[in-house]
């Protein structure tokens, strides 16, 4: 079949002139590369038998922080008159809410169990239906009073009476002055009665958005359990937005204090309600900081307070509470377990480059930056015209401590054999370690049909290749190959030259350029060509594929990303490129069933690799490869989906694996959007064989 040719993005934009663009090299599909990468090019079909990676970054919502070491906030001084002349205990309850009364955080005194999240609308909240009791009770007394400006005076105040016990979901303030918070938290609850004076220190700070602060006091028999719609209206009818709110049993509210803070200079604005019949009103105003020491006093002016009660804040605190635990999420440097999800690839032209990104990840080993051991990711690339090797030699180069060869035919067994139609010319194998700091390390050779070239004297004249150290270090990340990696400390001259008498070359450069460059420059020694092959790992991903389950796959934009100059490969400037995979054990010895391609569904871990267990991948069914490539990411064609050539069965699964994924190529109809129509659109087509 002839196939029609598309320009890509990349060559129109040369065309015009403009700069190309090119994926950051970061292991991760960013936003506005999906237009560089086009469509999905395979998604993985089968569980890993490699180890499911779960969350590396783990949070402990038990963990809460030091509350008990919080000493400043919101401070109460209110006479008992102010609160029907109690004589016994008085209940509290203290928690933090929206701007508008209508959206309650998970910031309660008494306190929730910890992992709970912000409870939402105050008319679904139901403390009785959480364990534990969401309110403190006063019953101490003092002979002293303490001071009212916000700041705990232990002496006075003893012990507290409760502390938080869930992160805070209302933002972890960072901001150390006294006037300003960014967050709300409530860190402990202190109380006494001194003197005919209720005092009530709330540590923890308020947001200074004018989030507000809702304070019920049971002090009287009787009261709301289940907040009625008919209280007072006090802060634009804040009370009567809680309406339907229920208190744990025991607690009947009688009495209001709400307010928020916000403004410069910052100021709060509390406003009061008898829940008993009574009335409300608005208190008056007061500043945080009313000196430059920060010392505030709680003296409220400007509105209605007969009984003279006293509010003071100091929003200092920026310890205590800690945030809600984030959604479990994957460390970019280490994971638990090796899979492959899916492979976006395009051939940049216009910048000379073959671009990858396998998503997934790869357990780490625990060796150092310059050390062996780990899985390996190992890749294979069919570039170069009639050139290549179907079954993989055991005469290439010596690399990654004998890997690539212990793969290959040991001269009585056949080894790693690809499918039909693959030959592969170049290799590179990834691996990564956890130690501190964690490290990426890539190996690298051309496969030539017959082996490596060697000189008279049976020396090589090919290069085995290796990169990497230190992802904290930016030399390492991207991995560029650079030449004079810190490891390799056997030559001051990199590439290593010929001398006649050296069995094996090495370089930190790109190897086939390499060879270039001794053939070249000989007798006089190689130069190096920096950046022609790079990458990094991200190896975050704890979705996809699981032990056990295929899952999503196809949603999965984090991995191995690798940009390869494509004279390096030894391109033709013409041809599909091809790319074959898999994820091994530590020394190549062993295959897992994460191969690019895919494997038929239920097929375990392939096993041992090489002479003691040939691996043909001609006995499983479909390609262990994928083809990319001219024409930009989708297909010209509907009918040859895969861009084989032909069209044929396999057509079928690369159109449905985008079609199921929602992937924009599976937009064959052109419709905007992918449907049902484009289903009948594709097999239309298909049977008839081409492309109109």
């Amino acid at each position: 079949m002839t196939k029609s040719v598309v320009m890509s993005a990349a060559v129109l934009a040369c065309v015009a002139g403009q700069a190309i663009a090119q994926p950051t090299i970061d292991g991760r599909l960013t936003s506005g590369e999906e237009a560089l990468y086009g469509q999905l090019r395979w998604v993985q079909n089968i569980p890993t038998g490699f180890g499911d990676s779960t969350t590396g970054n783990p949070c402990d919502p038990q963990n809460v922080g030091d509350v008990a070491a919080v000493t400043t906030g919101i401070e109460f001084a209110i006479p008992l008159s102010a609160i029907g002349n109690p004589a016994g205990n008085i209940r509290i309850v203290a928690m933090v809410n929206a701007g508008g009364h209508d959206f309650v955080s998970n910031q309660v005194i008494g306190g929730l169990p910890a992992g709970t999240g912000n409870l939402g609308e105050p008319a679904n909240v139901n403390f009785a239906n959480r364990a534990g009791d969401q309110f403190f009770t006063v019953s101490g007394t003092s002979a002293g009073a303490p001071t009212v400006d916000g700041t705990l005076d232990a002496a006075v105040y003893g012990a507290p009476l409760a502390l938080q016990t869930n992160r805070t979901g209302f933002g972890d303030s960072n901001d150390t002055s006294v006037n300003l918070a960014n967050g709300s938290e409530l860190a402990g609850a202190y109380g006494v009665v001194s003197n005919g004076v209720l005092y009530v220190m709330l540590t923890g700070n308020l947001e200074t958005n004018f989030n507000k602060l809702e304070f019920f006091i049971d002090s009287v028999a009787g009261g709301q359990n289940t907040l009625l719609n008919t209280n007072p209206d006090v802060d634009f009818n804040g009370l009567n937005r809680l309406a339907g709110m229920t208190f744990d049993a025991g607690f009947e509210a009688d009495y209001y204090i709400t307010f928020g803070a916000g403004g410069d200079p910052t100021t709060f604005y509390p406003n009061f309600a008898d829940m008993g019949g009574g009335v409300g009103r608005y208190l008056g105003s007061n500043q945080i900081l009313t000196n430059p020491d920060g010392q505030g006093d709680g003296f409220l002016e400007g509105g209605n307070n007969p009984d003279g009660i006293q509010i003071a804040m100091n929003n200092a605190n920026a310890a205590g509470v800690l945030p809600t635990c984030p959604p479990p999420g994957g460390n970019v440097d280490v994971a638990s377990g090796s899979e492959l999800n899916g492979l976006y690839a395009y051939i940049d032209e216009a910048n000379n480059k073959l671009h990858i990104l396998l998503t997934g990840n790869l357990e780490n080993g625990t060796g150092g930056s310059c050390g062996e051991g780990g899985n390996k990711v190992n890749i294979f690339i069919d570039a170069a015209a009639n050139e290549g090797q179907n079954a993989l030699r055991g005469d290439n180069v010596d690399i990654s401590y004998g890997n690539l060869n212990r793969m290959g035919n040991d001269g009585a067994n056949p080894g790693l054999t690809f499918d039909d139609g693959f030959a592969a010319d170049y290799w590179m194998s990834i691996k990564t370690g956890s130690s501190d700091p964690a490290w990426q390390v890539m190996d690298a050779a051309g496969l030539r049909t017959n082996g490596k070239f060697l000189d008279g004297n049976g020396n090589a004249l090919d290069y085995g290749a290796y990169d990497g150290g230190a992802k904290d270090d930016p030399n390492y990340n991207p991995v560029t190959f650079r030449g004079n990696n810190a490891c390799d400390t056997f030559f001051p001259v990199d590439p290593d030259p010929q001398d006649g008498f050296t069995p094996n070359l090495y370089t930190n450069f790109a190897p086939r350029a390499a060879y270039d460059s001794l053939i070249a420059n000989f007798p006089n020694p190689p130069v190096g060509t920096p950046g022609l092959i790079s990458f990094t790992i991200d190896n975050s991903n704890i979705a996809g594929v699981s032990g056990d389950s295929v899952g999503n796959p196809a949603a999965v934009t984090t991995g191995f990303e690798i940009a390869i100059d494509l004279d390096e490969l030894g391109w033709d400037g013409q041809s599909c490129i091809k790319i074959a995979g898999f994820i091994s054990g530590t020394d190549a010895t062993f295959m897992s069933n994460q191969v690019i391609g895919g494997l038929p569904d239920g097929t375990p871990n392939l096993g041992s690799i090489g002479a003691t267990n040939t691996i043909n991948f001609n006995q499983f069914a479909g390609n262990q490869f994928v083809e990319i490539c001219l024409g930009g990411g989708c297909p010209p064609c509907a009918a040859d989906y895969d861009q084989s050539g032909g069209v044929d069965g396999d057509d079928i699964g690369a159109f449905f694996a985008d079609w199921q994924a929602g992937a924009p190529c599976g937009d064959v109809d052109g419709s905007g959007g992918v449907d049902g129509d484009d289903i009948g659109f594709f097999f239309e087509r298909w049977q008839a064989g081409g492309c109109d």
